[in-house]
C-alpha cells in the first residue's frame, strides 16, 4: 500500500493472473501431464508443524517487499501487481517444497527415537 496505493481492478485482476501463471509454470514443470493422477507414495506420518508454514509465509513476504522496493519508483502499478502475483505463489511453493522436506526429516528422526532405532 505504502508503495502504490489500494489496487484498482485491473490491478487485482493482474495480481490473479500473475498467480495463476506461476501456479501453470510450477504444473508444467512438477509434472508430466496436468491431466494424471497424483500419487506421492508415501504413507508415513508428518509432524503437525509442517502444516505452519513460517518459512514460506515470512520468506515470500520479505522477497515481495523487496522487490516492490527495488522497482519503485517509476515501475507501472499494473506491471508491480502481476510480478509480485506471480512471485509470491512461485515463491510461496518452492518454499513448502523445503518446509515438507524439513518435517519429513524431523518426523524420520521423531519416529526412530520412538522406536529406539
Amino acid at each position: 500500500m505504502n508503495q502504490y496505493g489500494s489496487p484498482n481492478v485491473l490491478d487485482i485482476f493482474l495480481y490473479a493472473i500473475g498467480a495463476l501463471l506461476a501456479f501453470g509454470a510450477l504444473a508444467s514443470v512438477a509434472f508430466d501431464s496436468l491431466l494424471d493422477d497424483l500419487d506421492t507414495g508415501y504413507d508415513g506420518n508428518l509432524i503437525v508443524v509442517s502444516m505452519v508454514h513460517v518459512a514460506a509465509t515470512f520468506g515470500n513476504l520479505l522477497l515481495s517487499y523487496a522487490i516492490l522496493v527495488a522497482l519503485n519508483p517509476g515501475f507501472p502499478s499494473n506491471w508491480a501487481f502481476l510480478v509480485v502475483g506471480f512471485e509470491g505463489t512461485l515463491t510461496y511453493n518452492l518454499m513448502l517444497l523445503l518446509e515438507d522436506g524439513f518435517a519429513r526429516l524431523i518426523t524420520a528422526a521423531f519416529d526412530g527415537a520412538s522406536t529406539g532405532t
